[in-house]
């Protein structure tokens, strides 16, 4: 596990539905409110990753080459 200097403190405002829905997401996958919404963000960064990836590859495929 990273000791405590390898993690930043982050604080955000959400609304308290989006609260409501990481506190019973919590509970169902038994981990910590921090792990949830660490996890929740990880998903969140690398299937938009993804997506940008595959939007890249598919503009540059369509693109004319040059000779």
């Amino acid at each position: 596990m990273a000791s405590k200097k390898d993690y930043v403190a982050f604080t955000i405002r959400i609304p308290q539905s989006l609260s409501d829905q990481i506190m019973a997401r919590k509970h169902i996958n038994r981990r910590s409110k921090t792990a949830e919404v660490q996890l929740l963000l990880e998903r969140g960064i690398d299937a938009s990753v993804a997506s940008d990836l595959a939007l890249i590859n598919s503009a540059s495929a369509s693109c004319p080459k040059a000779d």
